[in-house]
């Protein structure tokens, strides 16, 4: 009787050292699927930023190509006149 409760107590101890091992295993993932998620938004952010610089840079090229075009539109019609 008293062996039958040992080996109960043994099954008992060593389902309890896997359940802390699967929970500090699960807890390892979350962690580092948190510390994934956080990279992955700090790369999104840098990737906005890029794309509002390269968006920047494209208006103000598209406004120094509007400027250039009216000078030439004015030098023409200058010369034209002339």
């Amino acid at each position: 009787m008293i062996s039958l409760f040992e080996i109960d107590i043994t099954r008992y101890n060593r389902l309890l050292n896997e359940k802390d091992l699967i929970i500090f295993s699960l807890q390892t993932k979350i962690t580092n699927l948190n510390s994934m998620q956080t990279n992955d938004q700090l790369h999104i952010d840098a990737l906005n930023r890029t794309i509002k610089k390269k968006n920047k840079q494209i208006r103000q090229g598209k406004f120094v190509k509007w400027i250039l075009t009216a000078g030439l539109a004015i030098v023409s019609s200058v010369l034209i006149l002339k």
